[in-house]
């Protein structure tokens, strides 16, 4: 997990927040390719993004 000053390294992170299913593949030659299935209403019935539901711990 990235610390809260850290630039980079929360890309999957989010993705997996965020994603009902994804994955990642290799891509050849070289490199690799991430794939997700993103819901079209994530959001609760207040307007806000239900983190607990994702495993994510409230702040």
């Amino acid at each position: 997990m990235p610390s809260s000053d850290d630039e980079s390294g929360r890309g999957l992170l989010l993705v997996d927040v965020l994603a009902a299913r994804w994955g990642v593949a290799p891509r050849v030659p070289i490199g690799k390719v991430v794939w997700a299935e993103v819901a079209m209403e994530p959001w609760g019935p207040s307007g806000e993004f239900n983190m607990i539901s994702k495993g994510i711990p409230a702040l």
